[in-house]
């Protein structure tokens, strides 16, 4: 392969924050291979407008053409530099995990008491229903709190 530079632009130089870096690879067969440099700059353009219109800030991107490429086609390659997603993914994740973590715990601590109950109907229970669950929760929290010192 013989990558050659096509396009390289740098813009909004005194952006800080953070940036998401995208390469990618994409291959122009006949019959649009006559013009393709212009095809495949085209389709480089429809990108950065599409992550124009997300709201990221575009930075850089660049465009090279393999020389190599077979007869039958054209292979170029795409790297493009972005401000990250708008989106606190890790918040947005945490958060999701903190309450499907709750909703786990509830469930336990909900078939817990119904055990512990059908056990009292039963005359073999030795503990009420709602200290057992406390105690699962605590049990739990022990395990929580033990893994993140480790």
């Amino acid at each position: 392969m013989s990558w050659e530079l096509l396009v390289n632009e740098k813009l909004n130089q005194g952006y800080e924050g953070k940036a998401e870096e995208c390469s990618y690879t994409f291959t122009v067969n006949l019959p649009e291979q006559i013009g393709s440099a212009i095809l495949a700059q085209h389709s480089l353009a429809a990108h950065i407008e599409e992550l124009r219109k997300e709201g990221s800030v575009v930075l850089e991107y660049r465009l090279w053409e393999d020389k190599m490429s077979g007869t039958w086609s054209t292979d170029y390659q795409a790297e493009v530099v972005a401000s990250s997603s708008p989106l606190f993914w890790a918040v947005i994740i945490v958060g999701v995990m903190v309450i499907l973590g709750l909703l786990v715990t509830n469930q336990v601590i909900k078939n817990v008491q119904e055990t512990v109950r059908y056990l009292a109907e039963e005359g073999k229970a030795l503990i009420p229903p709602i200290t057992v669950g406390m105690l699962a929760l605590a049990i739990f929290g022990l395990v929580i709190l033990t893994r993140r010192r480790a």
